[in-house]
């Protein structure tokens, strides 16, 4: 079922854009080579229902210990790609739950000295507020 799901899915995202749209209104002199770049490195000739099979080829690598995650439109790896961008994640979520737990802390004992205040009831009452409210809104 789950392959099934997988093979809709795909099929569905390769129908939502034009991977050569930029191309199209492009001014470059080169518009024809960068074109036919694109559809030999995106494999664009070949039928989406079976490119989903050559997709699902590469992911199966795993088991080989051939698995990569490919090139990204530019040209790097993405396995380092990814490596640098969880590197600065793991940085921005070590600074937010530092900042978290030293303000959670600090407002906690704050509220908890002047217990049912107007502070105690503001703090009760943002939070609960925000968590209802849709994340748009907020």
């Amino acid at each position: 079922m789950r392959l099934v799901a997988s093979f809709l899915i795909y099929n569905l995202a390769s129908l939502a854009g034009d991977p050569r749209g930029d191309l199209r209104g492009s001014t470059a002199p080169n518009k024809a080579a960068l074109s036919a770049a694109r559809i030999d490195q995106r494999q664009l000739n070949v039928p989406t229902p079976l490119r989903f099979f050559i997709w699902l080829s590469g992911i199966l690598k795993v088991f080989l210990g051939q698995f990569t995650l490919g090139d990204s439109v530019n040209g790097h790896s993405v396995i380092s790609l990814v490596g640098s961008s969880a590197a600065n994640t793991l940085q921005l979520v070590t600074a937010a739950t530092l900042l978290a737990v030293i303000f959670g802390v600090a407002i906690g004992m704050s509220t908890a000295i002047r217990q049912y205040s107007g502070d105690d009831y503001t703090v009760t009452c943002l939070p609960s507020l925000f968590f209802s409210l849709p994340a748009f809104w907020v």
